[in-house]
């Protein structure tokens, strides 16, 4: 009984329910997009709980292609802080960081 459709649906098969349970809600709380609608810029922070070897930023469109991608290299443990400016001409984007084991995501808005 939402009043609103959802904004996105995002679906991963994963064979371990108890892995996915423990993942759920507290990775996504970890990553912030600042400001959030962004002109030409955003800035996404992350914690991260180790090091990392390699990482990376995804941008994906409301239909889920693929639109820019930026790798980052290793990381290391505690807070980063990563600024984009997506050449993009839609509103609406997921933004998702893979960093190692460690997989984060949020929305952000283009102003126009």
């Amino acid at each position: 009984m939402e009043p609103e459709r959802p904004m996105y649906v995002y679906l991963q098969k994963n064979g371990d329910a108890d892995a996915r349970d423990e993942q759920s809600e507290d990775d996504n709380s970890k990553i912030y997009a600042y400001p959030n609608p962004f002109v030409d810029r955003v800035t996404l922070r992350f914690e991260l709980e180790a090091d990392v070897p390699s990482a990376q930023i995804c941008l994906y469109s409301q239909a889920g292609i693929n639109k820019q991608n930026y790798n980052l290299g290793a990381l290391g443990a505690g807070e980063n802080s990563f600024v984009i400016a997506p050449d993009v001409s839609e509103n609406i984007y997921i933004v998702r960081v893979v960093a190692g084991q460690y997989k984060y995501q949020t929305i952000i808005f283009r102003k126009r």
